[in-house]
């Protein structure tokens, strides 16, 4: 049998920093194992176990009294917290999220967290992904250690088989509750664990084991390719734009298919954007050989995927319309997400008259200060190459009848001052 208490305090002292060492704690054997493991050690940090209620049995509240027990047994700080377990995708997703998302609400900077995870978890999260058509990061299956909120994530007990930890209460006397809704085959974990993981025992008794060399196989693996996919997402240059986000295409067409997908999939993850589907990432592809006067486009929730000069933009959906009104003394804030912001200079808009501010309606000409001719706004906003979804929002300052700037592009030749006369820089952006 393994020394678990060994186990656990290896893993722990291969932290860098520990502010606090918190224990996820439902009551069931699996995590009083971990807790009682921790609670032996010497540790030189605070120790917090932390319960998640999440109201869905009958017992919740007396699971949560048998944690509060053993931790006042045990001089062990608790802190609980009950969740509401709402959402599309089913139940256990959606009290998945709703744990994991009460765990980042507690962390402070350099927290670990351990939770109970072991290697019958992850042979049955293995199972799962791969009917549910998973790739080679989702068949890696759980992570040993990640990022959570301001802390760490880490599962000591990944390599353990729940039997030694069932043995390991037992010769503690420690008691645990038992959660009945484990054994509701109607829940695809616990159809796997029932259903088709004692039958794989019988007939191939390092099952557990087996699954377990695999996902650890494939996580190396997976590692192996997110060197090679950060070395060409490096290439692509992501740039954060006046809107949105854009990458450089000509980078991505010089890669093969493969790398394309894995780098729009890298690009998707780093903007914290949900990975499109098969379909969707295929019409990306598509977007990325469109003609240049094309400017094709793709919706992704609420979000837009669109190319303008040879450039691929992730962009925010906008407000349809609008709205004009006058200028402020320093700051205008327009429903769509964008501002105006207006500076003291030495050198640009007239400060000494009035303004307004007005969007396009189409004809308008303007004459911007260091060119030789004017010229219609249409042109010049194509000259200026300001994306295209922007041409209609951007703001058009008006003295009167006639254009005095245009957002942060230019300022009309009369209207621009220099030489000690008070002016104004503007400044437009979303925020």
């Amino acid at each position: 049998m393994p020394d678990l208490q060994k186990i656990v305090a290896t893993e722990i002292n291969a932290q860098p920093k520990i502010n606090r060492l918190v224990v996820g704690v439902s009551g069931g054997v699996d995590s009083m194992v971990l807790l009682h493991c921790v609670s032996c050690l010497e540790l030189t940090f605070p120790l917090l176990a932390l319960h998640i209620n999440h109201q869905l049995s009958g017992d919740a509240d007396g699971w949560q009294r048998e944690v509060e027990h053993y931790c006042s047994l045990r001089d062990i700080t608790l802190i609980t917290t009950k969740v509401d377990v709402a959402g599309a995708g089913g139940l256990e997703k959606a009290a998945r999220i709703a744990r994991y998302q009460a765990f980042e609400s507690v962390l402070q900077t350099d927290d670990l967290l351990l939770l109970a995870h072991h290697a019958d978890d992850q042979a049955e999260t293995l199972l799962l992904r791969l009917l549910r058509g998973a790739g080679l990061q989702g068949l890696a299956a759980i992570p040993r250690t990640r990022k959570i909120g301001s802390g760490v994530l880490l599962r000591p007990f990944l390599k353990i088989e729940k039997q030694e930890l069932i043995v390991y209460a037992e010769a503690n006397n420690i008691a645990y509750v038992n959660d009945t809704s484990n054994t509701n085959v109607k829940f695809d974990r616990n159809f796997i664990r029932h259903n088709i993981i004692p039958p794989l025992k019988k007939r191939w008794p390092a099952t557990i084991s087996r699954c377990l060399e695999t996902t650890e196989l494939l996580n190396e693996q997976a590692q192996l390719l997110q060197e090679y996919v950060n070395q060409d997402y490096e290439k692509v240059v992501c740039k954060k734009e006046r809107l949105g986000f854009s990458i450089n295409l000509g980078s991505i067409i010089s890669l093969s298919r493969l790398r394309q997908i894995a780098v729009l999939r890298e690009w998707f993850r780093r903007l914290g954007e949900n990975y499109p589907s098969r379909d969707q990432m295929e019409q990306i592809i598509k977007l990325t050989t469109a003609a240049q006067d094309a400017q094709p486009r793709l919706q992704l929730g609420q979000h837009v995927i669109s190319r303008y000069d040879n450039k691929l933009y992730y962009l925010p959906l906008l407000e349809e319309s609008i709205e004009a009104c006058e200028l402020s003394d320093s700051y205008t804030a327009f429903n769509d997400g964008s501002c105006l912001e207006v500076r003291s200079s030495d050198c640009g808009l007239d400060a000494e008259k009035s303004y307004r501010i007005e969007f396009r309606e189409g004809g308008e000409r303007c004459h911007p200060y260091g060119r030789r001719h004017s010229q219609t706004l249409k042109k010049l906003l194509q000259e200026y190459q300001l994306e295209p979804w922007l041409r209609d929002r951007v703001p058009i300052i008006y003295c009167g009848d006639q254009i005095a700037a245009v957002g942060d592009l230019w300022v009309e030749k009369s209207f621009f001052v220099k030489n000690g006369k008070p002016a104004l820089e503007l400044s437009w952006f979303y925020s």
